[in-house]
């Protein structure tokens, strides 16, 4: 099965992404050299697990194992219903707001340090200097200030997988991933390179990481969900396929999000502003 699954994916791979590879050696003076490295290896390995390039402004979803992603969708819908919006709903019932908020403002402050990374990789100082006083301010509460709200430092959540799309490193092929739920190839590598720029994950002993990380995962799968909670119900009753919604708004997202919270310019006529989600749109200002 995993054979399979790699051949398929290898079949819309095109020599176009491994030009890249060498494109990145005019740009010495723009790329950082450990980012250039690891973009090199991303781009090596896209040749085989990566589909056919795209513009940076395409909205479609490339899904070819379709049937796998919908069966993992359908038992992290499972999960959500049975043990993630219950858990939401008595949290937003019995857990005041305000500190609600203190606990998902802490959690922000805990990614800083990978977030400040990514702003530095992506060339954005203006952008990094703001993180890195947001940072500092909220690290004499041990987060619970809301430096956007408090000091007016806007507040914008950087990737790894972003900082590749920002260097024109495609998505790849839509995957759903158990518990952790919407991805795609890019986003799955910088999910795993953000561990590793976070000194976070160098602290105490293995075992104590390990506890903190699915501690850390479970908050704020439930802070995100008690925080949509009404918008995801929503957008579950009211999709025809909600499946193909979820897909669809993932990769919206995660094009505004590439484009600093924006929806991106000079779309194709096929993918003008009409071809965001209605539910996208609505929630477009929390997309940072």
């Amino acid at each position: 099965m995993q054979a399979h699954f790699v051949l398929h994916l290898a079949k819309a791979a095109t020599p176009k992404t491994i030009n890249w590879i060498y494109k990145l050696n005019y740009k010495r003076s723009k790329i950082p050299t450990v980012l250039r490295n690891l973009l090199r290896a991303c781009l090596i390995g896209s040749y085989i697990f990566i589909p056919a390039c795209k513009p940076a402004t395409d909205l479609s979803q490339s899904d070819p194992i379709e049937p796998f992603n919908r069966k993992v969708f359908t038992f992290n819908d499972a999960l959500d219903q049975t043990i993630l919006r219950p858990a939401a709903l008595a949290y937003k019932e019995t857990v005041p707001k305000l500190l609600r908020q203190d606990i998902a403002n802490f959690l922000r402050w805990l990614d800083t340090p990978s977030i400040l990374a990514n702003n530095l990789m992506q060339g954005d100082l203006q952008q990094a200097t703001k993180t890195l006083k947001g940072f500092v301010l909220q690290s004499v509460s041990l987060g619970s200030i809301d430096p956007e709200l408090d000091y007016g430092l806007s507040y914008r959540d950087e990737d790894f997988g972003q900082t590749l799309g920002v260097y024109g490193v495609e998505g790849g092929a839509y995957l759903v991933l158990p518990l952790l739920g919407p991805t795609n190839l890019r986003d799955t590598v910088g999910r795993t390179v953000d561990v590793f720029l976070n000194p976070l994950t160098y602290i105490g002993p293995e075992s104590g990481r390990t506890i903190f990380k699915l501690t850390k995962g479970s908050l704020e799968a439930l802070t995100f969900r008690a925080g949509y909670f009404n918008e995801i119900d929503e957008l579950r009753a009211d999709s025809i396929d909600y499946y193909a919604r979820v897909r669809t708004i993932y990769g919206q997202k995660r094009r505004a999000a590439i484009n600093n919270g924006k929806i991106p310019r000079n779309l194709p006529p096929a993918d003008s502003i009409d071809a965001f989600d209605g539910q996208f749109l609505k929630l477009l200002k929390n997309v940072k």
